[in-house]
């Protein structure tokens, strides 16, 4: 893809929020939209945001959590682009399973959640 911008002088710089910039948060967006929330007439649900009525999706990761994506044509556009540069199957399950295949059998020490910043984050969280 970069070769064929470059010759056609089509090449352009963005600079992308963090959540756009991380491959694994882009792809876990790109994921969710495989799971859209509908209301009770079987439509999506749309939930306002900063006055902006967003599609609403559930994290199945996160029992179900209600999630709004901001930006998502953006999110689809780069998270298709680099699951294609991958060969992968560029749609929102392809995603889900390209991540699925990153972690497979990894288990995270109990040790990881007893390090201080962990704490303090968590016991901040709950104060709130």
């Amino acid at each position: 893809m970069g070769e064929i911008a470059k010759e056609n002088k089509t090449f352009v710089r963005i600079f992308l929020p963090p959540h756009l910039g991380d491959p694994h948060r882009l792809l876990k967006c790109y994921s969710l939209t495989a799971y859209p929330i509908l209301d009770e007439k079987g439509e999506q649900l749309k939930v306002e945001m900063d006055g902006n009525h967003l599609d609403a999706f559930a994290d199945p990761d996160d029992d179900y959590a209600k999630v709004i994506i901001p930006h998502i044509e953006t999110v689809e556009f780069l998270a298709k682009s680099l699951l294609e540069t991958l060969s992968w199957e560029a749609t929102p399950r392809g995603a889900a399973s390209l991540l699925e295949s990153l972690y497979r059998g990894a288990e995270i020490p109990d040790h990881v959640f007893q390090t201080p910043s962990v704490i303090e984050r968590l016991d901040a969280v709950s104060k709130k």
